[in-house]
């Protein structure tokens, strides 16, 4: 009878036969594994979105005037999803405005507040009629001043917000893309 023994066989069996005869101590030797690496956690990828502008950064810091202060009370009313308040800062009753015009800004104001759009008030001109009649670009605080137009992106979208001083304060007048 024939028996094969394998390396590792042959070798247990020279320490067993060893062990067992002769007195002296022999170092046994396990292939241990190799230990894994130490692991060093990788940094957690968190998503970062664009944060939205704080209300207070809406206003240029150097905008302090009536007319700024009401587009901003008109932005937090969106940025809360106030529909009604929101509306209060529009004239949708001028002479000229057709007919449907309170309904449409009532709507576009709706899909604002819905699509939770963010809007970023840049530089606001100012104008009011001169000595000869016509209307031109004036300091914030011309006594003459009675018209503003303020640039304001939408999502990225630029537009023009007219506003109108009326008995009671400013009001938007209306709004238009720049065309950018």
């Amino acid at each position: 009878m024939k028996i094969r023994l394998s390396a590792i066989g042959s070798l247990t069996l020279t320490m067993l036969f060893a062990i067992g005869c002769s007195r002296v101590p022999v170092p046994t030797l396990f292939a241990s594994p190799t230990p894994p690496p130490t692991q060093v956690p990788l940094p957690t990828r968190i998503a970062i979105a664009v944060p939205t502008p704080t209300l207070a950064n809406l206003v240029p810091p150097d905008s302090s005037s009536e007319a700024a202060t009401m587009l901003h009370e008109f932005i937090r009313a969106v940025a809360i999803g106030d529909l009604e308040d929101a509306m209060s800062y529009w004239a949708t009753n001028l002479p000229g405005q057709s007919s449907g015009y309170a309904a449409n800004v009532r709507k576009m104001v709706h899909e604002w507040i819905t699509l939770k759009r963010q809007f970023i008030v840049g530089e606001i001109t100012y104008s009011g009629m001169d000595a000869t009649g016509k209307y031109v670009t004036m300091p914030m605080d011309d006594p003459r001043v009675e018209k503003a137009t303020a640039r304001v992106r939408v999502d990225g979208i630029e537009y023009r917000f007219f506003l109108t001083q009326l008995k009671g304060g400013w009001f938007i007048e209306g709004v238009n893309t720049t065309g950018n």
